[in-house]
């Protein structure tokens, strides 16, 4: 009968390295591909997740803009005399845009039409919800325009062909950016509120310099100090503006705070996304960040600078 084989060593991931004989140089050779291969693997691994701090970013200088550039004419429509509804809904339009056209580029979602359909479509509903109703200005119409583009969502996803893959994360992405437009179509209804012109100033200053202050931060890498220094940047903004205004200076502070904060987390969050070195998406992140705040600054408006 034939002697057995000699035994040989296959390494643990399965893979089809080439088998090796017993023996000190055998074993060598071993240690040193499996050695190389997991090399490779950490490598495409960082490669992939690269960058995964704010520490590894390079300062957004577009981005920066974008928010400084966009919060002033948004300031600008709201402020307006006579036609205020008018070219706000214009801003706000223009902003949707900005965001249904680069948001699936930005989160790098799959099926990039239908989203894009989704999302449109979305923007358009929450839009007319606020504009068309003669109410509008209350608002009452933007649930019921949210819950019509959640249902769409779910939709796109069991009319997808292309299988699925990464159905949960082109779900949660696109309701993140119906989140964001629901909450931009808020800056609609400020013309129409007795505060709302005084709450747009005061948001307008805390986002332009508290986005300027992270930038310097980032830029000189402070980045232990980067959040309180914006924070407080966006508080003593609002609080100054509204003294100059003659409105409440706590409230205002305290609108410029929450305006800061609520914008730079969603840039911190976006800001690791690998897409984000093209200026499209760039341009997507700071109107975004302006956006989101928009209920911030409608529940300020409406209830603690009405009088």
């Amino acid at each position: 009968m034939p002697g057995p084989e000699p035994s040989t060593h296959r390494p643990a991931d399965g893979s089809d390295a080439e088998r090796m004989t017993d023996g000190p140089r055998g074993r060598r050779s071993y240690a040193g591909a499996v050695r190389q291969d997991l090399a490779q693997r950490a490598r495409r691994r960082l490669e992939i997740v690269r960058p995964t701090t704010v520490r590894q970013l390079p300062p957004r200088t577009p981005v920066t803009l974008t928010v400084v550039t966009y919060a002033t004419l948004l300031v600008v429509a709201v402020a307006a005399r006579g036609a205020a509804t008018g070219v706000t809904v214009i801003a706000v339009a223009l902003a949707s845009a900005v965001v249904a056209v680069g948001w699936t580029r930005l989160v790098g979602l799959p099926s990039r039409r239908g989203t894009l359909i989704t999302v449109s479509l979305s923007a358009v509903l929450l839009l007319a919800s606020v504009v068309l109703p003669d109410d509008g200005g209350s608002l009452r119409w933007v649930p019921a325009a949210l819950a019509v583009g959640v249902v769409v969502a779910f939709l796109h996803q069991l009319v997808r062909r292309d299988g699925r893959p990464r159905v949960v994360v082109s779900l949660s992405g696109t309701l993140l950016a119906l989140g964001i437009l629901a909450a931009g179509v808020t800056w609609v209804a400020l013309p129409s509120m007795a505060g709302g012109r005084d709450a747009a100033v005061a948001a307008w200053a805390a986002l332009a310099v508290a986005a300027a202050a992270e930038w310097l931060c980032h830029r000189a890498r402070w980045f232990t100090a980067l959040a309180p220094t914006a924070l407080l940047a966006g508080a003593v903004a609002g609080g100054l503006v509204g003294a100059l205004v003659e409105a409440s200076v706590p409230w205002c502070a305290l609108l410029g705070l929450a305006c800061s904060a609520a914008s730079l987390a969603l840039r911190v969050v976006l800001s690791p996304l690998p897409a984000l070195v093209t200026l499209r998406a760039q341009a997507v992140s700071g109107v975004a960040s302006v956006l989101v705040v928009g209920p911030l600054v409608e529940t300020a408006a409406r209830h603690l600078l009405a009088s």
